[in-house]
């Protein structure tokens, strides 16, 4: 991070930070309720931090705090870069190792002009999709769940990559009943994205 930040870069993560900062406020503000069991209007820094907020010492960090503006505005862009940067090191290592696999494979497994194919069918299957998804975003959750094979839950439990535990109910706003009907996804919890249908 010792050169000059990309001006679209900068702006990107800006923005970012301006609508976690927004957000944040606003759980607060209504007093929201926490997916890991939490109390009202807390951020969740147990189970989705740390909270690196300045002055928060290392335990300080995975208990749930109070959203603060001044400590979370003093936060710059720089910073939330080298923070993750500093943890993208073992990623980089492992991406070029998958990526040097993956390129083999396609080596000994595609003839030229195959992979060329290949892309091109699954780009039109992927506009047919999102076709479909069109047309069955105007169907009420109930059709949706006939044609997925699924049902929407009220209440479930699920832990986090902490091993927090939180309550799932599909039908609350925040977990996109609408879209959860529409993938084959059973007992997926609030950060799984349900993989399409495909």
């Amino acid at each position: 991070l010792a050169l000059p930040l990309p001006d679209a870069l900068e702006r990107l993560i800006a923005e970012r930070m301006s609508m976690s900062s927004i957000n944040t406020a606003r759980h607060q503000q209504r007093k929201g309720r926490s997916s890991t069991g939490g109390l009202p209007g807390l951020m969740e820094c147990r189970g989705y931090g740390p909270c690196l907020m300045p002055g928060l010492t290392e335990l300080g960090r995975i208990q749930d705090a109070q959203y603060e503006q001044d400590s979370c505005q003093a936060v710059t862009v720089r910073e939330v870069l080298h923070r993750m940067c500093s943890r993208l090191e073992i990623d980089e290592r492992l991406y070029f190792v998958a990526r040097r696999r993956f390129e083999g494979y396609l080596l000994h497994n595609f003839a030229p002009g195959e992979m060329d194919k290949q892309l091109k069918q699954l780009r039109r299957h992927g506009k047919m999709l999102e076709e479909r998804a069109q047309r069955q975003s105007r169907l009420p959750y109930s059709q949706l769940e006939r044609i997925g094979g699924t049902k929407l839950q009220r209440k479930y439990q699920r832990s986090s990559g902490g091993g927090v535990p939180w309550m799932v109910d599909e039908f609350h706003s925040m977990y996109v009943p609408h879209e959860r009907a529409r993938y084959s996804c059973v007992n997926c919890s609030g950060d799984v994205v349900p993989e399409k249908d495909l």
